[in-house]
């Protein structure tokens, strides 16, 4: 599990079409393969940047780091 800290490391992983886990202090960790309409440059900035992580954070993960965790229902993490 890599921690996404940086703007330019999302832009790599959406580049990379990374999967990804979004952690959100108010509704709960998510899986999402970028790109997806729910995880943009924009929440990233505001989640992790803006607010210093306090609400959350992002992290690229692999396959078998995602298994058990809830799904995006729009990219459905694949």
């Amino acid at each position: 599990m890599k921690p996404l800290a940086t703007i330019e490391e999302f832009r790599a992983a959406l580049a990379a079409k990374a999967l990804v886990l979004v952690h959100d202090a108010k509704f709960g960790d998510r899986v999402h393969r970028l790109p997806c309409a729910f995880v943009t440059a924009h929440t990233f900035n505001m989640k992790v940047v803006a607010n210093q992580g306090r609400t959350g954070s992002f992290h690229e993960i692999t396959e078998e780091e995602a298994a058990g965790v809830r799904r995006c229902p729009k990219c459905e993490g694949s």
